[in-house]
């Protein structure tokens, strides 16, 4: 009989010499809310595109994954309870023993044990194919959680505003659309396209909304962190702009510069970064907190031209040195040309104002602006050695 919950684990072989041969092999349970899998129900199980798997190769006689099937039990139980609040969530766990279920594991490549799989949404003939190796943690909660998060609906419809107010409490970063009463049911369709399409390639839960009162269009995401809401006015059938304005709208418009934000601003697709270079050891700190606010809602204004980061140059060494700057003239904001490499500081000692900071940029962006000509292409990532390129200020 078919276990509620489908949920999918696999087993991964090790050779015979590595059992212990004095010891029985410990019964692998039937979970009750972990459904095993077999050559016999797996296509059957699998075969659904809308139910993603997260299956874990397991053997009997491995004390690992004994312990992860400990792990998916409980974590059985907390997707169990998450589905009672949000019915979206439909995730499955499942177990595969290898030991009765070699061919299955070959089919995955599977080479040790405990390994897990995750199996998105998608055509049965691509499932596997789409397939990616769990590198998680393995508490249950860390599974659970991942379970959650990657099942959840790339777009959930919004019949109400309370409902609206619940979706965009329920995660650090939302992204709603409203759609107009007079739009047309094919520019619906096209919008919810389009919605469709970037959240495949961002983290973040979609909604659409379809108004009752009003004929304006508008997307809205929505920062817990900053407690922001940042608005589009675009076209939201245009796939590449609304997928442009998420993208950079999904963080706060200024953030430090720090291991963690450097893949974003240097792999970002837009083209230059701001950077507001200031001692964090100097002596008073009203004029780095005054061009930090200007720069902040300099950054609101221009999204999707470019991103603006905070650089304390005692925490980068080599700051001053690629910038070709003097510790005494900061703060001062430089933007940086990703793709030519070139170095355009805005030329007002210690004052910044939104304003400034907003026109400095643009005329940038214009071609109006006169770069640094002592312009450093750097070599392997290093400041030290003269170069951004990769991101690197060490």
């Amino acid at each position: 009989a078919m276990v509620r919950g489908l949920q999918f684990v696999f087993v991964i072989l090790l050779p015979l010499s590595a059992r212990a041969d004095d010891a029985p092999p410990p019964v692998l349970k039937a979970l009750p809310t972990v459904f095993v899998l077999s050559a016999a129900n797996f296509s059957e199980h699998a075969s659904s595109p809308h139910v993603p798997l997260l299956v874990a190769f397991v053997a009997q006689w491995c004390a690992h994954s004994q312990r992860l099937l400990s792990a998916f039990d409980e974590a059985a139980e907390a997707l169990e309870y998450a589905r009672q609040s949000d019915s979206f969530i439909n995730g499955r766990l499942t177990t595969i023993d290898v030991d009765s279920e070699a061919p299955l594991a070959q089919r995955f490549g599977v080479e040790s044990y405990p390994t897990i799989y995750w199996l998105p949404r998608a055509e049965p003939a691509e499932r596997e194919m789409n397939a990616e190796e769990y590198r998680g943690g393995r508490s249950a909660a860390q599974i659970a959680d991942f379970v959650i998060r990657k099942s959840a609906p790339l777009l959930r419809r919004l019949d109400s505003e309370e409902a609206v107010d619940a979706f965009t409490a329920s995660a650090d970063v939302t992204v709603v659309a409203t759609v107009g009463a007079s739009a047309a049911a094919e520019d619906v369709g096209a919008v919810e396209a389009a919605l469709r399409a970037v959240s495949r390639e961002v983290e973040a839960p979609f909604g659409l909304k379809l108004s009752a009162t009003s004929d304006f269009s508008v997307l809205h995401v929505h920062r817990q962190q900053d407690f922001a809401t940042i608005q589009h006015e675009g076209d939201l059938k245009n796939r590449s702009s609304v997928s442009a304005f998420v993208r950079n709208a999904l963080h706060p418009p200024l953030v430090p510069f720090t291991a963690a934000s450097q893949a974003r601003l240097f792999s970002s697709t837009t083209s230059m970064i701001a950077f507001l270079l200031f001692d964090g050891l100097a002596a008073g700190g009203d004029s780095n907190a005054d061009a930090k606010r200007a720069c902040e809602a300099a950054a609101s204004r221009l999204l999707g031209t470019a991103l603006f980061t905070t650089l304390d140059v005692t925490k980068h060494k080599g700051a001053l040195s690629f910038f070709d700057l003097d510790r005494e003239a900061l703060p001062v904001l430089v933007v940086y040309d990703k793709e030519a490499h070139r170095r355009y500081p805005l030329s007002i000692a210690r004052s910044f104002t939104m304003e400034e900071i907003e026109q400095h940029v643009l005329g940038v962006a214009r071609g109006e602006v006169i770069p640094r000509m002592r312009t450093s292409v750097l070599e392997g990532g290093s400041l030290e050695g003269g170069s951004l390129e990769g991101g690197s200020l060490e």
